[in-house]
């Protein structure tokens, strides 16, 4: 079973490479399966076209990115609520707004002391794969800006 002895064999890796790191060796790990990098590194480099784009500890990467999604059917008394708080707001569809500034907490009790009707309220996390392709991106809109920025 090819999952099995993949799985099996990854497991191995991180344990040698944790090993390794544990007596201060430096590792440099080259690798497409992002998911397993964010797990192990302790620094991480990203190149695009063979340039340095960024590099950092994966906290100090997506530090401020993390997006609360708020899915209501009142998108428009929601934005209200959100009136001179300091966020950014996308609105993904009819229902669905990303906001970036405020927590979970602070936007669920905006939207109560508002009388807004939340329908879901969570946080999504910017993982080293979001921020890779946000990195590496040819669209325009992220070039040469923080995650999370929008221009």
């Amino acid at each position: 079973d090819v999952d099995a002895r993949d799985h099996r064999v990854s497991g191995w890796l991180r344990g040698l490479l944790g090993h390794l790191a544990g007596q201060g060796r430096t590792v440099l790990v080259s690798s497409h399966q992002l998911n397993e990098v964010q797990e192990i590194a302790d620094r991480v480099v990203i190149l695009n076209r063979g340039r340095l784009v960024r590099s950092g500890s994966i906290d100090e990467l997506t530090a401020g990115s993390d997006t609360v999604v708020v899915r209501t059917p009142n998108a428009a008394a929601m934005h209200q609520a959100l009136t001179g708080q300091p966020v950014q707001v996308e609105q993904a569809d009819g229902a669905t707004l990303r906001i970036r500034g405020l927590s979970t907490d602070q936007i669920g009790h905006l939207a109560f002391v508002s009388g807004v009707e939340l329908h879901e309220l969570s946080t999504h996390r910017f993982d080293l794969e979001d921020l890779f392709f946000a990195l590496t991106s040819d669209d325009q809109q992220f070039q040469g800006q923080q995650p999370g920025e929008h221009s």
